[in-house]
C-alpha cells in the first residue's frame, strides 16, 4: 500500500507541476492535464493491485516439495497434528527456506520419538518411520511428477494399516478421501460408506479440522500451524 500511495504521490507532484507551468492556458489544456493526472492515478493504481495479487498468490502456493507433501501453502514454521484420545500428537518442524527440519511423535508421558525420512531421486518424502514400542510407518505414492501425494498407506508391526488415497481439483485441494482398512493383513469389509471431511481452514487455505465418520464411529485431526 506505501508503494501505491508513492506512485500516486510521485504521479501527482509531476502532473501538479506541468499545470503550473501553463499559466494562463485554455480550459481545454486544464481538462487535459486532469485526465492524464486521471490515467496515472488509475494506472498507479492496477499496479499496486497486481503487486497485491501476486503476494496472495505466492502465501497460498506450495513453496517446497517438502511444505507440499505435507498439503501446507505459505511459510510455515511447524504444524502439529492432534486429534482424540487414540492419537499420540505429532509435531513437524520446517527450516526457514521451507525444507523439512524434523517429525516428532510424543507419547501420552511426552516423551518424544524423531522419523527417520527415506526420500526418492525427486527429493520427495516416500516413507515416514518412528521407532517408538509401537512403531508405525506411513509410505507415500505420487502419480507422476506431481508435489503432492496421491495416497499414504500406514502399517504397524502387528500388520494393521490403514490406505487412504486423495482426489483433488485442479488447484491441488483435496476434495475427497478415499479410506482402506487392514486387521494383521486382511482387508477390513467396509459396511458403510467413509464420510470425510475438511472442515475448517486458515487464511492461507490450509485445512484445520479433519472428520472422518463411518457409521457409529467417529474420529478427528486437528492441525495447528505456525508461520515464519
Amino acid at each position: 500500500m506505501n508503494k501505491m500511495m508513492n506512485y500516486i504521490g510521485l504521479a501527482a507532484v509531476i502532473l501538479l507541476a506541468a499545470a503550473s507551468s501553463c499559466g494562463n492556458k485554455s480550459k481545454t489544456d486544464k481538462q487535459l492535464i486532469d485526465e492524464m493526472m486521471q490515467e496515472s492515478i488509475e494506472a498507479a493504481l492496477d499496479s499496486a493491485e497486481e503487486v497485491q495479487m501476486v503476494a496472495e498468490e505466492l502465501q497460498n502456493d506450495y513453496l517446497t516439495q517438502d511444505l507440499a507433501t505435507f498439503d501446507l501453502r505459505g511459510q510455515v514454521a511447524s504444524v502439529k497434528y492432534s486429534g482424540d484420545n487414540t492419537m499420540e500428537p505429532v509435531l513437524v518442524t520446517f527450516n526457514a527456506d521451507g525444507s523439512l527440519k524434523s517429525i516428532t511423535k510424543f507419547d501420552s508421558e511426552g516423551n518424544g520419538d524423531v522419523a527417520e525420512i527415506e526420500r526418492d531421486e525427486k527429493g520427495r518424502i516416500v516413507s515416514i518411520s518412528f521407532e517408538s514400542n509401537s512403531p508405525w510407518v506411513t509410505m507415500l505414492d505420487y502419480r507422476d511428477d506431481s508435489m503432492l501425494p496421491h495416497s499414504t498407506l500406514d502399517t504397524n508391526n502387528s500388520g494393521n494399516f490403514t490406505s487412504t488415497t486423495y482426489l483433488r481439483d485442479d488447484d491441488g485441494n483435496i476434495v475427497k478421501v478415499e479410506v482402506e482398512e487392514g486387521i494383521h493383513g486382511e482387508m477390513v469389509e467396509q459396511t458403510n460408506e467413509p464420510i470425510i471431511k475438511l472442515t475448517e481452514a486458515d487464511s492461507h487455505a490450509n485445512w484445520l479440522r479433519y472428520t472422518f465418520t463411518q457409521g457409529d464411529y467417529s474420529t478427528f485431526l486437528i492441525r495447528e500451524i505456525s508461520y515464519f
